[in-house]
């Protein structure tokens, strides 16, 4: 495993349909390089625990590591999960300061040919994490001026989540 700042390089291990690297970049994973697939961490884990990927160690230390390099992994990994496990194609939205860039339900964010844009922007917030309105105006006019609507995900004591809907309004 080889570390990159909040990504890993990762060989895909052979099992059913996902013996294909190009097969799981389709469904939204991660992007080839070298012909390797480069994941960010919260897709490693999620693939791990599918049972896709070997991340050469079990899921607690898997989630150790992940935690060590982004002390708010474990919150963006649940929020990840659950819509990955809700049928969005989810990817980085660092570009956009916000924590996740969410596709629709089906959408090929890699096909060539048909390339779709994000509709959502997500920011991941723990329950006790205090937010300070300049920050949320700030994300709220980036999503805006990229015409993608912004959720905040919270996500409480019990790893219940959250989400909220904001938006702009001009009068």
């Amino acid at each position: 495993m080889k570390k990159l700042k909040n990504s890993l390089l990762a060989e895909v291990v052979p099992k059913g349909a996902f013996t294909e690297v190009s097969f799981i970049s389709d469904k939204g994973f991660g992007e080839i390089v070298e012909n390797k697939l480069w994941l960010f961490s919260e897709e490693a884990m999620f693939l791990s625990e599918k049972g896709f990927l070997d991340l050469g160690m079990n899921e607690k230390k898997a989630r150790k590591y992940f935690s060590k390099h982004n002390k708010n992994f474990l919150h963006r990994y649940f929020v990840y999960r659950d819509l990955r496990i809700k049928g969005y194609v989810v990817k980085s939205g660092a570009k956009y300061g916000a924590d996740f860039r969410v596709y629709e339900k089906g959408v090929k964010p890699s096909h060539k040919e048909k390339r779709e844009h994000s509709k959502y922007l997500v920011w991941v917030k723990g329950q006790d994490e205090k937010l300070e309105i300049k920050t949320l105006l700030g994300i709220n006019r980036v999503s805006h001026s990229v015409k993608k609507r912004l959720i905040i995900s919270i996500v409480d004591k019990e790893l219940d989540i959250t989400y909220i809907q904001n938006a702009r309004v001009l009068l």
